[in-house]
């Protein structure tokens, strides 16, 4: 008699099992029917076969110990999901700080370079004028370049040369180009009106080599860059030479234009 309830019982316990096991849908009995109640609790990638090995090793199936499973499936998944984020999260934020030291070492080096002595003049020109020239200007860049003057023996240096196509139809139908001289001073001293009329004179000595035959081209448009100040009587004589003034302050203000001049 004992011997039959057991057996009656593991049974039944059985075909609930093999029940499971074979169903996809909720409402086909009532015990997956009440599963069906738990759906808002119950996370779907579960699968059968997990649900079916784990009660398996029950010594009764009851709703009870159905839900007590379910809670502590969802609460493993919840906290792996929980570890994952907190080491996505602290993996995102070592890289924002590797990333961040490396910015606040090269601008470290970078600043270490302009204040050398032997070395702050290119570093200047190189690290800091060209690749904001190649951007502002839109150009090619190519830096310590030499040009022939015509009443002069040893060539002009230019600092930062840059091409870039003219404005309108001719830069757009002719693709003609505009070659500009950027004269660069990375120096404590204020820019005087002699600086600015030194570029100018240089400037048109090359132009008039080129007029000679004795270059084949020259620079028709000119810009100072200075991170110092410029004095007034040097910005009054650029605006009327049209050489474009701009000071470079530090990298969250990097270059402001001084003066107003007709091609920017």
């Amino acid at each position: 008699m004992v011997f039959n309830f057991f057996k009656r019982k593991k049974s039944k316990k059985q075909e609930l099992l093999n029940k499971i096991s074979q169903t996809k849908a909720v409402q086909k009995n009532d015990f997956i029917a009440w599963l069906g109640e738990m759906r808002l609790h119950y996370d779907k990638s579960l699968s059968w076969d997990d649900l079916k090995n784990d009660l398996e090793n029950k010594t009764k199936v009851t709703p009870k110990k159905l839900e007590e499973f379910l809670i502590q499936k969802l609460h493993q998944k919840e906290k792996i999901k929980a570890e994952n984020k907190k080491i996505l999260e602290e993996s995102v934020t070592q890289k924002l700080h590797q990333k961040e030291k490396i910015k606040a070492e090269n601008k470290k080096i970078l600043e270490e370079k302009l204040q050398s002595k032997e070395t702050k003049g290119h570093t200047f020109e190189k690290e800091v004028v060209a690749p904001w020239a190649k951007k502002y200007f839109k150009g090619y860049v190519e830096t310590n370049i030499f040009k022939n003057g015509l009443s002069v023996k040893r060539p002009y240096e230019v600092d930062v040369h840059v091409t870039s196509r003219k404005k309108g139809i001719r830069g757009i139908l002719l693709k003609d180009t505009n070659d500009i001289w950027i004269e660069c001073k990375n120096r404590e001293s204020s820019i005087k009106r002699t600086d600015i009329m030194k570029l100018v004179s240089a400037a048109e000595d090359v132009e008039a080599a080129f007029e000679e035959g004795r270059e084949d081209f020259y620079l028709e448009k000119l810009v100072f860059v200075s991170v110092s100040k410029y004095d007034s009587d040097a910005l009054s004589y650029a605006e009327e030479k049209n050489v474009a003034c701009f000071q470079y302050k530090n990298e969250k203000v990097p270059f402001k234009l001084l003066n107003k001049v007709d091609w920017i």
